[in-house]
């Protein structure tokens, strides 16, 4: 009996690798850019020219300028952007590929990142960026911080040059009558 099996997986190139499938850029605030690296491997025994450099997002931007070229064995580094002014999920596809008269070889990275909405300036301290999910669960902290600033204000309003109005009949400094 003879039977015919078929398998079925992406083609992959060993032309050239990158040094990464995923760029990553994570949690960033609005108006904030980050920048993000993969590194071009040649893996033959020419040079291999690098004509496009391309991302499928447009909040994606590739700062590395084409067309280049990569000695036998050597490698190159390509660097992307991130940055938006609106919170929102990214996602994208980089491709980089080489072309010529007879050949079409392309790699590509998968991009992501999380832009948050950002703070004025008023609120960057700690409570405003643990209110922005920006330094992870810190309750704790955003506690503590609450704690001490309770504390300075009661210190100022019962200061000798306190704005605050005190009760008829009392005086600064004076403890309060029961």
């Amino acid at each position: 009996m003879w039977t015919y099996r078929a398998f079925r997986f992406p083609w992959t190139t060993t032309m050239f690798t990158l040094s990464a499938d995923t760029l990553d850029f994570g949690k960033l605030p609005t108006r904030v850019t980050s920048d993000r690296s993969v590194t071009v491997r040649n893996r033959t025994s020419q040079t291999l020219t690098i004509t496009c450099v391309q991302s499928t997002d447009p909040s994606f931007a590739v700062l590395t300028p084409v067309p280049f070229s990569i000695g036998p064995g050597g490698s190159w580094p390509v660097t992307v952007r991130v940055g938006t002014v609106t919170p929102q999920l990214l996602f994208g596809t980089l491709y980089i590929r080489t072309a010529s008269d007879t050949s079409l070889v392309a790699q590509s990275a998968y991009m992501r990142a999380r832009v948050v909405a950002s703070l004025p300036a008023a609120n960057r301290g700690l409570a405003g960026l643990l209110a922005a999910g920006l330094l992870g669960s810190g309750l704790w902290a955003l506690r503590r911080r609450q704690a001490a600033l309770a504390a300075a204000l009661k210190r100022w309003s019962s200061g000798p040059d306190s704005p605050v109005p005190l009760p008829p009949g009392r005086r600064r400094g004076a403890p309060a009558r029961t």
